[in-house]
């Protein structure tokens, strides 16, 4: 598959030649590894997000973080 021309910030193309200079890699593998790694980060992230929100959406009881403490009794020194 042939890349898209990217026009990247100064800084990013001079990580990026160090890179592939370092790893023997070339330039579009390590631009396409990158770009995966952050959507599928994104995608975790809107996962989580969902998640999140059918648990503050449930009408089951929320404990904060000082009561599970408490109720385990972790507040005192380790």
């Amino acid at each position: 598959m042939e890349m898209q021309p990217l026009n990247l910030p100064q800084d990013i193309e001079q990580n990026l030649t160090f890179l592939a200079k370092e790893t023997g890699r070339e330039k579009d593998d390590l631009v396409q590894e990158a770009i995966s790694r952050g959507i599928e980060d994104l995608i975790e992230d809107i996962e989580d997000i969902r998640d999140a929100k059918k648990v503050l959406a449930s009408s089951s009881r929320q404990w904060t973080l000082e009561e599970v403490e408490a109720k385990l009794d972790l507040e005192g020194p380790i």
